[in-house]
């Protein structure tokens, strides 16, 4: 399944591309990740199930290191 969300995002990304699309995108992919954004330094069980896949040592490194990326689209869009 990992594979096939990659080529989703990727498949995405072509075609922003292709239109020019004027406003920042960026797609991240986590390896052993799910198909989820939780908050941070938050238990990864506590907020979700199994549905969105991963593992939850994957999903919390992921919620870690995308919370920041996170934060920083935001700034940039708010200004």
């Amino acid at each position: 399944m990992q594979r096939s969300l990659r080529r989703t995002g990727d498949l995405r990304v072509t075609r922003l591309d292709a239109a020019d699309f004027e406003n920042d995108y960026a797609h991240h992919v986590y390896s052993g990740a799910g198909h989820i954004i939780t908050l941070p330094y938050w238990p990864y069980e506590s907020l979700s199930d199994d549905r969105f896949g991963g593992t939850p040592t994957a999903n919390n490194r992921a919620a870690i290191t995308a919370w920041p990326r996170t934060l920083d689209y935001f700034d940039q869009g708010l200004r």
